[in-house]
């Protein structure tokens, strides 16, 4: 049989082709709203039509490699910082994940150079390339599940890059309560490249902080990049950050920029479209490469447990609000076990900033025992059988989705609406009030 040539056609072409078919029947809603060309989004009304849809995908199976380089620490050589990009990409990847790596690359060489000159850090620091990310996160999770007992004893954070850069309007990040003081600090070191703002001043205008006057929102851990794994599987303390098109995104009610997973996603969109003169590759390698510094190299570690007192005080109100709704006056519900587990977590982190004035921590075991503290702080709010149904998932706090807390009590109302098993929900309230209660007590008892 003849082969019939292809022709390539556009989207909008192939609509109204389809169109003047009777394929489709659309609303005027349905018309999008980028001022590019007429298209449609939907919905498809006509369900007698049939689509044939022919998938080129081959199962294979596959090899995929982690590569992790190590700096030595001189003092503290068992405790570590981990700085982590995937190399993998769905097509070229010049945003996803290949500016992130470009960005951990130039940060190793420079690191590289120091060590050459004779530095090494306090702390050892791992350079670590994870592979498979694409294919829901393979190589670093695997990574944390072979390492598991190493990264629970001895990992102090994680620093996660992925689309490091896919915009120049603001800098966008989400972390651990934890990092949050270190990383407003670094924010009003770097500049912005094309104004006299800093980086923490562009991004308090871009996103301000609906809590904290005056300062810019650092957002929750979701999932989607390599962070997952160590923050919600071993509780290692995590950041994540980017420069983005934030405000235009909002805009235009968009979550990621226009190339984004395409074959588009190229060397010479990043170039023409993001990051013409790389300085925002550059300010993210500052921004990255002093989160490090400062968390590998510092005698204490620059955790601040205040603002986890302040969320944990801030959710509990919130639950304890939510539940007084009609809805669930009825069901026996009550918050007083988790606001007295909250309150005593708060008088708990009042006595550690105390002891840490009154203790000797010119003393390296005093300094160890401290630093201990603050390292495995976050570990505490793990949960050894995971949420209810979803095992892999073990923080009890902070939830990989929506951006809500409380994730085992939330997901048990949700459930509990449904098949009306209350007694679910105030067990969740009971694990949860008993994890922050037992973090508290290890946090008071310092030395």
């Amino acid at each position: 049989m003849p082969q019939i040539p292809v022709q390539p056609v556009s989207a909008y072409d192939a609509y109204n082709l389809m169109k003047h078919m009777g394929g489709i029947v659309v609303s005027e809603s349905w018309t999008g709203k980028l001022n590019l060309t007429e298209y449609r989004v939907g919905p498809y009304t006509d369900t007698s039509r049939k689509v044939r849809m022919e998938v080129f995908n081959k199962l294979e199976v596959k090899t995929i490699t982690n590569v992790c380089g190590t700096i030595k620490g001189s003092i503290e050589p068992d405790r570590f910082v981990l700085f982590g990009n995937h190399v993998d990409a769905w097509v070229f990847g010049g945003v996803d994940p290949s500016s992130g790596t470009s960005v951990m690359m130039e940060i190793a060489r420079v690191m590289g150079e120091k060590v050459k000159n004779g530095w090494q850090p306090r702390r050892t620091i791992k350079f670590c390339g994870w592979d498979a990310e694409e294919h829901n996160l393979i190589g670093s999770s695997e990574y944390v599940k072979e390492f598991e007992s190493q990264l629970r004893d001895r990992a102090v954070a994680y620093i996660n890059l992925d689309s490091a850069v896919s915009g120049n309007e603001s800098l966008v990040c989400g972390a651990s309560p934890l990092l949050h003081e270190l990383m407003f600090k670094v924010h009003k070191k770097v500049m912005h490249p094309y104004s006299r703002k800093t980086v923490f001043e562009q991004a308090s205008i871009a996103l301000p902080d609906d809590i904290y006057t005056g300062y810019h929102k650092i957002g929750s851990l979701g999932s989607g990049s390599d962070f997952f794994g160590f923050y919600q599987f071993v509780g290692v303390p995590s950041v994540s950050f980017t420069y983005q098109q934030f405000i235009t995104n909002k805009r235009l009610g968009t979550s990621s920029y226009p190339v984004y997973h395409s074959l588009h996603d190229t060397f010479y969109w990043v170039k023409h479209f993001a990051d013409r003169e790389f300085k925002f590759h550059q300010a993210v390698a500052k921004i990255g490469m002093y989160y490090m510094l400062y968390i590998a190299d510092s005698e204490v570690i620059p955790f601040d447990v205040k603002r986890y007192a302040e969320l944990l005080q801030r959710e509990t109100a919130a639950l304890t609000k939510k539940l007084s709704a009609d809805e669930f006056k009825s069901k026996g519900l009550t918050t007083e076990y988790l606001k007295s587990a909250s309150d005593n977590f708060t008088s708990a982190y009042d006595e550690f900033m105390t002891q840490k004035e009154t203790v000797d921590l010119t003393n390296a075991l005093n300094l160890r025992i401290f630093n201990d503290r603050l390292s495995q702080l976050e570990k505490g709010f793990l949960y050894p059988d995971g949420l209810p149904g979803r095992t892999s998932i073990k923080h009890y706090i902070m939830a990989p989705y929506s951006s809500s807390f409380f994730p085992a009590i939330g997901d048990m109302l949700f459930e509990a609406k449904k098949t009306n098993n209350w007694n679910e929900v105030k067990k969740q309230i009971s694990i949860t009030a008993l994890i922050i209660q037992s973090v508290a007590e290890n946090l008071r008892s310092l030395i």
